[in-house]
């Protein structure tokens, strides 16, 4: 063995005996070092099982960064970060976890929707309950919420959560009484999903079935929940439905199907007499051309050398329009009407007069189904409880929604327009405006009484809803609004009588007074 091996103080690198440092070397020492570059003599450690005699140059380390050197690991074990038997345990940068481990990602880095559910603002800690949950992955032409500075649809119940875990803590800071929140989640969301039996138009057909299915399953761009929320005015649970775009999807767009699961959900809570929760992200009405007649449409000029003089009509040639044809099921509307002709190159053509498309929901339907939620939401108003997070830029329909509600929570760095600023640009013939924000952002709808409060976050946003609806009852029209126990009791007594002569107290006349009789 090793002569040093069984001395005290000896240290053991884990690759033989315990090898001794030695006391510390002076200042001059530690110079004629330096002078020489050196970093000292390597520490000899024998080889595991070796002879004597036969060693290794070894520099001690106390950790996972690298070696330390001569006088710095002396200096190490002077102040106790190195024992007699090797390192100590002590958490470093990383709290401990080793340097090889994978790196564990925080919300706000994460790269991709297929963990949208991690993409929340949590400024102020994770809720408990674990309500944050990775939703599956899109598909790869999916948009991302975080390029358009939004929260994924699917989060919005753990936002939720997440905000009433703020609200019961702020009551309990303030010391009002039962500020202590339920156990469990606070918030229990069961998507109102289509019913597949019934109709998936916007006129009054649509049914909704309560489901309970993994976040990111659905086929259209738009949301609804009955989502459970227990707040501290209602800690057994109160009952509203949220309805959210979903960006992710045609940039959160209407069509048919979502106007129809808009006016299905509000007719919903209407019937049930709940609060209408809406989450609006979106891009307003979907009005488009059908790509797949797009590609192949033919232009017929006046000139072809001159496109300014104009053009005569449309066409497609004739296997464009026998493909495009024979795509559709047999008895289903053709997606094009058009008539056939000989054209100038004397091959057959087709002269365009109606594009249809293969997919529906591309037209004036939209704008019919635009007309049909606005009406339903307006009555939701005037006969229940409605309000709107502007989460994302609102466009269109959407701020029309936004306006109808009345009750609007606009986010700070979000617009609600009803047309582009390139838009309006082109009609005006030169570049007046270079924002969104210029048309519908907080300072022209904060000060123009379009919006009531302007938040920072969907978090802050969350927060002012649930305030909000802290003052409806929890069955709109049958109840009334349920009164929170506080510390300062609505029966005290507020009296106040100047006496003559004597200096007015703004602060007694508020909170009351105490005179010498008790009163």
């Amino acid at each position: 063995p090793h002569p040093a091996a069984d001395r005290p103080g000896g240290f053991s690198c884990g690759l033989g005996p315990r090898v001794p440092l030695g006391p510390p070397p002076s200042a001059a020492a530690r110079r004629q070092r330096q002078g020489q570059g050196g970093g000292g003599a390597p520490h000899q450690v024998c080889e595991p099982g070796g002879a004597p005699g036969k060693h290794l140059p070894q520099r001690g380390s106390d950790d996972d960064r690298g070696p330390v050197q001569g006088a710095g690991l002396e200096r190490r074990l002077a102040r106790g970060h190195l024992g007699a038997d090797g390192p100590r345990e002590r958490r470093g940068a990383r709290g401990g976890v080793p340097r090889g481990a994978p790196r564990i990602r925080r919300p706000g880095s994460v790269p991709k929707r297929g963990r949208a559910g991690l993409q929340v603002p949590l400024r102020r800690g994770w809720p408990r309950s674990g309500a944050l949950r990775p939703t599956r992955a899109p598909p790869a032409e999916a948009p991302c919420p975080r390029r358009h500075k939004t929260t994924y649809c699917y989060d919005f119940p753990a936002v939720f959560e997440n905000a009433l875990r703020m609200t019961w803590a702020e009551r309990a800071s303030a010391g009002e009484p039962d500020a202590v929140p339920p156990l469990g989640k606070l918030v229990e969301a069961v998507e109102l999903v289509p019913d597949p039996d019934a109709g998936q138009g916007f006129d009054g057909d649509m049914k909704l079935v309560p489901t309970k299915r993994e976040p990111g399953q659905n086929k259209i761009g738009m949301v609804a929940w009955l989502m459970q929320l227990k707040t501290p005015e209602c800690p057994v649970g109160r009952q509203a439905v949220a309805i959210a775009n979903d960006i992710t999807y045609a940039s959160g767009s209407f069509g048919p199907s979502e106007d129809g699961l808009f006016r299905a959900a509000t007719e919903y809570a209407l019937a049930e007499r709940l609060p209408v929760i809406y989450l609006a992200a979106n891009s307003g009405a979907r009005v488009g051309l059908a790509a797949e007649i797009k590609a192949c449409v033919q232009v017929a000029w006046v000139n072809p050398d001159d496109p300014t003089k104009g053009y005569e009509y449309l066409y497609l040639r004739d296997e464009d329009y026998q493909r495009l044809c024979g795509s559709v099921p047999a008895g289903s509307p053709k997606p094009v009407k058009a008539s056939r002709i000989i054209g100038k190159q004397g091959d057959t053509i087709w002269v365009v007069s109606d594009i249809i498309g293969l997919e529906d929901g591309l037209g004036a339907e939209c704008l019919s189904g635009s007309g049909a939620i606005a009406s339903v939401y307006s009555r939701a108003w005037d006969e229940g409880f409605t309000v709107t997070l502007v989460s994302g830029r609102t466009v269109g329909i959407g701020a029309y929604l936004a306006r109808l509600g009345r009750r609007v929570v606009q986010r700070t760095d979000q617009p609600i327009i009803l047309t582009g600023y390139a838009a309006l640009n082109k009609v005006l013939g030169r570049d007046v405006y270079t924002s969104h924000m210029q048309l519908g952002g907080p300072k022209v709808m904060g000060f123009n009484g379009v919006s009531h409060h302007v938040v920072a976050d969907d978090l802050e946003g969350a927060v002012a809803i649930l305030r909000w609806l802290s003052y409806a009852a929890p069955e709109l029209g049958v109840s009334r609004p349920l009164p929170m126990p506080t510390s300062d009791p609505i029966t005290r007594g507020i009296g106040y009588t100047v006496a003559p002569g004597q200096k007015l107290d703004p602060r007694a006349a508020v909170a009351g007074e105490v005179g010498g009789d008790g009163d």
